[in-house]
């Protein structure tokens, strides 16, 4: 059986004039580490920025019965990366336990995540 691998490009992205081209395939190749862990219909999307040294970020993957979503700044790309991930990561945890068991609306798990005080790690 033939496996396609569809991955993410720069145009489902925004990033303003100050972050460079390296950080900009570093966000790309991260996106599509996560993207197998998401559900099979997710749509990602997400904008970063660079000014007075610092770093924002926010990313959100939208599908049929939820969305997951985080914004965050950080040091460097690395940094901002790794927390950015690890929030969308603990999101896909607690989707993973409940996506059985969820009713049929459309839920927003950071949001879930924040009310519950419940961690996916």
């Amino acid at each position: 059986m033939l496996e396609v691998f569809v991955e993410y490009k720069l145009s489902s992205f925004q990033f303003s004039c100050d972050v460079s081209r390296d950080d900009k395939h570093q966000v790309i190749k991260k996106i599509n580490s996560i993207r197998s862990r998401c559900p099979s219909d997710a749509n990602f999307t997400g904008v970063f920025s660079k000014a007075n040294k610092l770093y924002s970020g926010e990313i959100k993957v939208l599908f049929s019965k939820g969305s997951f979503f985080t914004s965050t700044t950080g040091s460097n790309m690395d940094e901002l990366l790794k927390n950015l991930i690890n929030s969308i990561d603990d999101q896909i945890a607690v989707w993973k336990e409940v996506r059985f068991e969820q009713p049929k609306t459309f839920i927003d798990y950071s949001e879930w995540l924040a009310k519950s005080g419940a961690t996916g790690s």
